[in-house]
């Protein structure tokens, strides 16, 4: 009986110990699947992060670009604005150089009939 009693107590410790080493199993199971998760958590989590910052840095772009087409415009106005200032004091130049040619011619004309 002595025997039996041993092999049963045996029997019941090996079993006691299969049972530790399977709750001890599970628990390197849940840990190793919980850094999986945060891992997969952090990738997405970082992915995410890209496609925000690629989105800002996409916006500025725009922004940037919209920016300088606008003041492209307003240079281009400014300048035509010039252009034409340009043009009209040109033109007044003209006119005034043509009185005084045409007052010349007036003059000589005078001149020339009371001479004649």
């Amino acid at each position: 009986m002595e025997k039996k009693e041993i092999q049963d107590e045996l029997a019941e410790e090996n079993k006691r110990l299969d049972e530790m080493m399977e709750i001890e199993r599970l628990r390197a199971l849940e840990q190793y699947e919980q850094r999986e998760l945060d891992r997969q958590f952090k990738q997405v989590e970082g992915a995410n992060i890209i496609k925000t910052q690629i989105n800002d840095n996409e916006q500025r772009r725009i922004l940037e670009d919209e920016k300088r087409e606008q003041e492209k415009l307003a240079m281009l106005r400014y300048l035509e604005k010039l252009q034409r200032e340009d043009i009209t004091q040109l033109e007044k130049e003209e006119k005034i150089a043509r009185r005084r040619s045409c007052r010349r011619r007036q003059g000589k004309r005078g001149n020339q009939e009371a001479e004649g």
